[in-house]
């Protein structure tokens, strides 16, 4: 089976441990689904029948909010024809409601499973997850085994796991097995991995072998290459000799975004196959945007292969679009070979009327 190396992502981590509501109208074709008043009194949402000025359809700013204000952007939300402003609309009542309502909210809105009101139970539980993890969670916990406290879960998970990656992964791995506890590991790990890969990759290294848990892998540690590629190739060479070809070209790829010249030198260290060629791929494709007449050098300077035809054709097609007319000089430059050939033809193909 395969296995990363934790040891040196521990020794990694220390080191840089240093360095709601009121009464539900139908909507739309006269659906009635959402809970109405006695079901948000049970529930513990507060519903006021009267219009007080701390909250509007826009903003909050006190504890209260007009329940008719509630019902109107409700009402206009999900009569959108156009879905994006549809989640444009959802995602802005979500985050104006009073954080006291919170609570209430989401018990009440957790009986619909699909439509608007799911949508908006699901943004709440994430808001009051990030605000306040251990409540969200015993709420959670007093729910029966079943879809709903499954999917609430992984909500409370994936919020805590932006704030406190540690914490939410140490949470998510006590719950019983088959409970959906791998799934909810690997989106705490895909969500804490842009603000601390190497914890995603430690949880990662935790996880059994699974094609979602490679592609796990991969994106940490190209979160790491962004921060520190140095580190994130040191850690990736000492991997298992199946591994570090994919790794590696990862980390070159993203690193060729800032250093072309080293992720081009950390490409040529990869053994001859796929991942080599796709690191020469996408380093060449990256250098020609940030200084074109160094990235034709390199690429020239590669041996006959597929790879340097690749580069070639990708560094034609970009070149168009970004230099116009210089490519026809490149062209003309290029020594006789394959990967001139492929080149021509991608020039043919991209601009039949002036091919060299």
């Amino acid at each position: 089976m395969k296995k990363i190396d934790r040891s040196i992502l521990l020794s990694t981590a220390a080191l840089l441990a240093i360095a709601a509501v009121g009464a539900w109208l139908a909507w739309l074709d006269g659906r009635a689904g959402l809970p109405g008043r006695e079901d948000l009194k049970s529930s513990g949402a507060i519903v006021r029948s009267g219009s007080r000025t701390g909250w509007g359809a826009g903003a909050a700013t006190g504890s209260g909010f007009s329940m008719e204000r509630f019902q109107a952007r409700l009402r206009d939300i999900a009569g959108d024809p156009d879905a994006a402003a549809r989640d444009e609309g959802l995602r802005e009542l979500a985050e104006s409601l009073p954080a006291d309502e919170l609570k209430g909210l989401v018990a009440a809105l957790s009986r619909e499973r699909d439509g608007t009101a799911h949508d908006l139970w699901m943004r709440l539980l994430r808001r009051w997850a990030a605000k306040n993890p251990q409540a969200a969670v015993a709420w959670m916990e007093s729910l029966p085994a079943s879809d709903l406290r499954r999917d609430a879960g992984r909500y409370i998970a994936i919020s805590w796991a932006d704030a406190d990656l540690s914490a939410a992964a140490d949470w998510v791995s006590g719950w019983p097995e088959g409970d959906g506890r791998q799934s909810a590991l690997t989106a705490v790990a895909y969500e804490g991995a842009h603000t601390n890969p190497v914890a995603a990759l430690g949880i990662a290294s935790d996880l059994p072998w699974t094609q979602e848990n490679e592609n796990l892998i991969d994106y940490a540690t190209a979160q790491w290459a962004a921060k520190d590629p140095v580190a994130a190739a040191r850690w990736a060479r000492a991997q298992e000799s199946d591994l570090q070809p994919g790794l590696l070209s990862g980390i070159a790829t993203t690193w060729a975004d800032k250093d072309p010249a080293s992720a081009g030198a950390l490409a040529m260290e990869i053994p001859s196959g796929r991942s080599q060629a796709d690191a020469i791929v996408g380093v060449a494709a990256r250098w020609v945007q940030q200084d074109a007449s160094k990235a034709l050098q390199w690429v020239v300077q590669l041996p006959e292969g597929d790879a340097r035809s690749d580069a070639m054709r990708n560094l034609v097609s970009i070149g168009l679009v970004q230099h116009g007319s210089q490519v026809e000089s490149w062209l003309k430059e290029m020594p006789p070979g394959e990967s001139r050939d492929a080149a021509v033809a991608e020039y043919v193909n991209k601009a039949p009327k002036t091919a060299p």
